[in-house]
């Protein structure tokens, strides 16, 4: 499907502005894709293709959102939405050269993300990386100290069965020394 020069505006608020799925394919040059509830352009299921020159704004969702697809979204701006501009879910392709204004994210990542940005927001990859990297730090040292709070509860429970076990045996002697056994 080749889109030029057009422009969508307040569709209905249950479904993306435009929406692509199963391997579908869209070239969307000079467009304008603006407010509604949902996101404005929704990649699905191994769609992709080549958006640019496009200005997307005002949609209360992801104002494109790509799950498991590879679009190429070039020199487009994205601006004045909701929760955030561009929204990637085990997505691949590229962002290139876009201006984002006004959401309150940029671009949100979630699942394993392939997808290259350059321009603004090119740390936005780097900075998922990292927080999953933390993240999983801190589970493992989380874990590492619950062994070790473990570990030193049961030594302490050793030490006392050991220290009874000679009381018990100090007592048994001075029975016998006091002639009871």
């Amino acid at each position: 499907m080749t889109v030029y020069n057009s422009s969508f505006y307040h569709h209905n608020d249950l479904y993306p502005q435009i929406y692509l799925s199963d391997e579908a394919s869209i070239t969307m040059k000079e467009s304008r894709v603006y407010e509604s509830y949902e996101s404005g352009l929704r990649f699905d299921n191994h769609s992709n293709g080549l958006i640019e020159h496009c200005q997307f704004s005002g949609h209360f969702e992801a104002q494109i959102d790509v799950h498991n697809s590879t679009p190429t979204i070039r020199e487009s701006i994205i601006e004045n939405g909701g929760t955030c501009a561009i929204r990637l879910l085990h997505a691949g392709g590229f962002i290139e050269n876009c201006t984002f204004n006004g959401h309150e994210h940029n671009i949100a990542i979630g699942g394993e993300c392939q997808t290259e940005i350059i321009g603004q927001e090119a740390d936005a990859l780097r900075q998922y990386a990292e927080a999953l990297s933390q993240s999983a730090e801190m589970e493992a040292q989380l874990s590492q100290a619950e062994a070790q709070e473990a570990l030193i509860k049961a030594q302490e429970n050793a030490d006392r069965e050991a220290r009874t076990a000679e009381i018990v045996g100090l007592v048994e002697e001075l029975e016998q020394r006091l002639g009871k056994k």
